[in-house]
């Protein structure tokens, strides 16, 4: 990403009545090669769509009364298509976008639904600020409305921040949690930058979209390049990377076909102008099996409202809020006012006895030697008999794994000079499948004795998968990059070394050259 200026990250508002937690935080993001579900055309699909709970806008106001009065019949679609207001142009790009929407209507249909848990969230945002609703189709575009969505570029969340540009906005990424995946947060901080950027290309908003995918400083050396005065440059008088140029089209189409859907043969549901889910304040950091069970959700609905978290519980430094459905959210609160401290975690205390170590000790509990060492904050496999060591109840560890860890179990115990690359290649693997089914694991922390799971049981497994929900193959054209190599790539892409070879015909000995061509076939649930 290009440099940008200094912004304040905002910090969550104001209590409402009875502790709920309602939150206007700015918005910033940036937009990356390989965006998951990327619009149009066939891209990957992570996330599951159901709907899960209600999205809270601000403290209480003349907007949101109104909202509530009269768009629960009428709902969000026509709340974005009377607040459409970026300029039109006309073009042979644009065309095709609306040609490809003609010729495949399921695509939007899938999205739109995709976007219920967190659409009223995002435009109560737009419009406090009151920015164009084209806005709030952005996350289409980006990353379907995806919140796990992931891109070869390692940008994550709705908005696709990659780590730098989240980080500069304030998203904490850690062990515990990764912000560029919280909804709030991450939709905050891409509002702020479009804003920023808007403010920086003397308001023009297509040259700030296109600069929010490419970074401001391309843009600013396209626009030199043109020999044209600021002022007079558009954004169709740019040249620019492909990618770029079909960016802003596609938005545009995509408000073209908000705009007219009857025109479109599109039939959206309804998706109410209403909040959706509520913010709660849980004041300390809390075990998310807990929180579900005061709050009468599944770990599955607690983790679709909330995909930031990391772990088995909330980040200890906070934000401590969670977001739950409507009508959890009294119980919840009322369950938490009965909690005691004690009670927030589950957590076991361990006396080390002489001769074990931290191998052992995993393999009684259940858990890896990571999940210790990180508990505990132990920089190394040191430990001494007579310590305690607090270990998380495996009933809550609910971390989200690669659907490929179900089924039967299988394991591998460490030996002297085992790596993740020889244990991928060996079981046919990517390292990053290996992350997934054992979370907080890297070559770092590969310790003698312990069980690292090749494929897990179903209680750690994500929900299974109904049968009418169909496996479709995505294709990915990957370009190599600096420093590339085949165990990155397919670690990035969670494919395996030998799948990558194959697809390619090429020779795994050799190098691969900065500029090569790559085809990565992604085999993922179609969530739509």
């Amino acid at each position: 990403m290009s440099a940008m200026p200094d912004c304040k990250f905002l910090s969550p508002g104001a209590l409402l009545p009875g502790g709920v937690f309602c939150v206007l935080l700015g918005l910033t993001g940036c937009n990356l090669q390989g965006t998951i579900d990327h619009l149009p055309g066939p891209q990957a699909s992570t996330d599951s769509t159901e709907p899960v709970a209600v999205i809270s806008s601000a403290n209480p106001s003349p907007i949101t009364e109104r909202a509530r009065e009269k768009s629960v019949t009428q709902g969000l679609l026509l709340e974005i298509q009377t607040g459409l207001a970026l300029p039109q142009y006309e073009s042979s790009t644009i065309d095709q976008q609306l040609n490809w929407h003609r010729r495949n209507p399921d695509y939007l249909l899938r999205v739109w639904n995709r976007s219920r848990p967190y659409l009223f969230h995002v435009v109560s945002e737009i419009k406090r600020r009151e920015l164009p609703l084209e806005l709030a189709l952005l996350p289409i575009v980006e990353s379907g409305y995806q919140p796990y969505g992931y891109s070869h570029a390692r940008a994550a969340g709705l908005w696709q921040f990659i780590p730098s540009t989240g980080r500069h906005f304030g998203l904490r990424q850690n062990w515990w949690s990764d912000q560029r995946r919280d909804v709030i947060a991450s939709t905050d901080a891409a509002l702020t930058y479009l804003q920023q950027l808007h403010q920086r290309f003397d308001g023009d908003w297509l040259l700030a979209i296109a600069a929010y995918n490419a970074g401001a400083g391309r843009i600013d050396r396209a626009i030199r390049a043109t020999g044209l005065p600021r002022s007079q440059v558009h954004f169709e008088d740019l040249s620019l990377s492909r990618e770029t140029r079909e960016y802003v089209p596609k938005l545009l189409a995509l408000a073209r076909v908000i705009r007219s859907v009857d025109g479109h043969d599109l039939n959206l549901p309804t998706i109410e102008d209403e909040p959706y889910f509520a913010v709660i304040n849980i004041g300390q950091q809390t075990d998310l099996g807990k929180i579900s069970d005061l709050a009468g959700i599944t770990i599955d609905q607690l983790r679709r409202l909330n995909p930031a978290f990391n772990r088995w519980a909330t980040d200890p430094e906070g934000p401590h809020r969670v977001l739950v459905p409507i009508a959890s959210a009294a119980p919840l609160e009322a369950g938490l006012q009965r909690l005691s401290d004690s009670e927030r975690l589950q957590w076991r205390r361990h006396v080390i006895k002489p001769g074990e170590n931290l191998a052992s000790i995993a393999r009684k509990y259940g858990l890896s030697v990571a999940v210790i060492q990180q508990s505990n904050q132990l920089k190394d496999a040191l430990i001494r008999a007579g310590d305690d060591l607090l270990l998380p109840s495996v009933a809550s560890l609910p971390t989200p794994l690669a659907a490929s860890c179900r089924g039967e179990r299988l394991t591998h115990r460490v030996r002297a000079g085992d790596t993740l690359w020889d244990l991928a290649r060996r079981y046919d693997v990517s390292v990053n499948h290996l992350k997934r089914c054992n979370p907080g694991l890297s070559s770092a922390n590969l310790a003698l004795g312990s069980d690292i799971r090749i494929r897990d049981p179903n209680n750690y497994a994500l929900t299974p998968t109904p049968p009418a929900q169909a496996r479709v193959d995505k294709v990915v054209n990957y370009r190599v990059r600096k420093g590339d190599s085949l165990a990155a790539i397919s670690s990035r892409f969670g494919v395996s070394v030998r799948q990558l070879v194959a697809w390619n015909s090429i020779d795994p000995e050799q190098y691969l050259q900065p500029g090569d061509q790559l085809v990565v076939r992604l085999n993922l649930l179609d969530r739509g």
